[in-house]
């Protein structure tokens, strides 16, 4: 999470007589969001420097300490928690991943390790849920495929009784976009390999 969303140091430094009015702005859509979501855990993304007044003014807020980040608490992979008005709020300390490209090599590589560290620490217990999430929307839209095929099945026998109909003493005539049995043949071997990709364990027709 950047603490002032759409605001860069570039754009901080070429609107100077527009930071007093845009960065509290900026800040209240992020306590916004917070306090919408009630977010438990948060990755703060930004630090937040109060003495360099060239850049930032004379903005402060008491939140800002809370929700800031800084190298050195990043590299010891800090936690802080506190509350936020009415919910408990944790704060994973990391910095804007922007960060490496103004490292020489080696630290580069250091703190690449450590971000890393810290997003798998945070996103490898979801997961679990996250799998099982999935195999729920694939097994509705297995179910979703299945029908349309159940459907399409049915038409299609529908249509060929209607045909055969058509082709009845007294009846018969040539009909624009008529569709032979055998021409049904290939588009029916299509919708049994679909059902076999499916249903790898279901080898009959639905």
């Amino acid at each position: 999470m950047d603490l002032f969303p759409m605001l860069t140091d570039e754009w901080l430094d070429e609107h100077p007589d527009k930071r007093d009015q845009d960065i509290p702005e900026m800040f209240c859509l992020t306590l916004d969001f917070i306090r919408e979501f009630k977010l438990p855990i948060i990755l703060s993304c930004q630090c937040f420097r109060p003495f360099q007044r060239e850049r930032w003014g004379s903005f402060t807020h008491d939140m800002v300490p809370k929700l800031s980040s800084s190298m050195v608490s990043a590299e010891r992979q800090t936690v802080f928690s506190f509350h936020f008005e009415e919910h408990f709020i944790h704060c994973v300390q990391g910095f804007h991943p922007a960060k490496l490209y103004h490292e020489d090599y080696e630290r580069e590589q250091t703190l690449d390790k450590i971000l890393r560290q810290i997003f798998y620490s945070l996103f490898e217990p979801c997961a679990p849920w996250q799998n099982e999430n999935l195999e729920k929307s694939l097994r509705r839209k297995t179910e979703s495929i299945q029908i349309l095929i159940k459907q399409i099945r049915q038409n299609a026998a529908e249509y060929d009784e209607l045909r055969i109909i058509g082709h009845s003493p007294g009846m018969a005539q040539h009909r624009e976009g008529s569709i032979t049995a055998e021409q049904w043949d290939n588009p029916e071997k299509a919708l049994d390999l679909i059902v076999q990709l499916l249903s790898p364990n279901t080898s009959k027709k639905l």
